[in-house]
């Protein structure tokens, strides 16, 4: 038995034989083995490109969903820790979070039902969001983080 390390990928990769089985349903979603991998891996170069790695903070901001299981598995191949965010949060939680929590990048919905989190993470951190892409961040108000990606 190998005593090395097993990564997120390589538990991906174990289940090519599932590649086509859902790995999540939730209501009328349906997410694969195969597309958890491919989808996680994109997103996992993307947050390596933002400068996150080992160690990094990253806050997800998702309902239940396809989403949050890819952002969760793309941030966890590349060493980082995920901090999940209640999508009920107001903007003072959110900032509270942001900051005890030092979140470097935020990953998140642009929306959900009724709840637009543009507009709660300006609040939040004191930044006007009108771009639903990724989104530089250097502002005092939250001083760790750094970029906030809407819809990864």
């Amino acid at each position: 038995m190998s005593s090395a390390p097993i990564t997120v990928a390589d538990v991906l990769r174990r289940r090519r034989g599932l590649a086509d089985k859902p790995l999540l349903v939730c209501d009328r979603e349906r997410l694969s083995y195969a597309d958890a991998d491919a989808r996680s891996a994109v997103l996992a170069r993307r947050l390596v490109a933002l400068g996150a790695g080992k160690g990094t903070h990253v806050g997800l901001l998702y309902p239940n969903g396809a989403q949050f299981v890819v952002a969760m598995l793309a941030a966890a191949r590349i060493g980082a820790v995920v901090v999940p965010f209640s999508t009920f949060g107001t903007a003072p939680e959110l900032r509270r979070q942001l900051i005890h929590a030092d979140i470097a990048v935020l990953l998140a919905a642009g929306s959900y039902r009724t709840n637009d989190y543009v507009e709660r993470l300006s609040e939040a951190v004191g930044k006007t969001l009108t771009d639903r892409a990724t989104i530089p961040i250097l502002t005092a108000d939250v001083p760790v983080l750094r970029h906030i990606v809407f819809d990864a």
